[in-house]
């Protein structure tokens, strides 16, 4: 079970550099057209929200917030009437450029999951992962 997982995450790993590639081209777009159509930014949201989900998921906290802020600012820039003003373009390229760094430097260890203990022995609790006191018992090896 916990290979699994780990080739979950792994797979995860994958899917963070191409959703990467889609948000730097909308993004970049963006930033060379700040006129740029409600398309486009509202595409960069959607997959920005993908990764900050996903991410925040499969335990990488760090990307699923510099997503989340990404994310933030692309809806902030949609709600402009007019041109996105280049400060939030700036913001919105500097998070982007975390984000960047953040996934180029993605491994499949740093997940807060890639350790984690399962349970060895089957449960009565419906979701098979309760301990003896009823409660989840995931916890992480150090």
């Amino acid at each position: 079970m916990i290979e699994q997982l780990r080739a979950l995450i792994a797979r995860h790993c994958e899917t963070l550099r191409r959703e990467l590639v889609e948000i730097e081209r909308s993004v970049d777009t963006l930033c060379q057209d700040p006129e740029g159509s409600a398309e486009l930014i509202s595409h960069a949201i959607a997959r920005s929200h993908k990764l900050k989900g996903g991410s925040g998921t499969i335990g990488f906290k760090d990307i699923s917030a510099s997503a989340a802020r990404l994310e933030r600012l692309l809806k902030m820039s949609l709600e402009i009437s007019g041109p996105v003003p280049r400060e939030i373009l700036g913001e919105i390229t500097k998070e982007k450029e975390a984000l960047a760094d953040l996934i180029g430097a993605v491994r499949p260890e740093q997940s807060g999951l890639f350790d984690v203990q399962l349970p060895t022995k089957p449960s009565s609790s419906p979701n098979g992962l309760a301990g003896a006191n009823g409660h989840t018992e995931l916890r992480s090896v150090s």
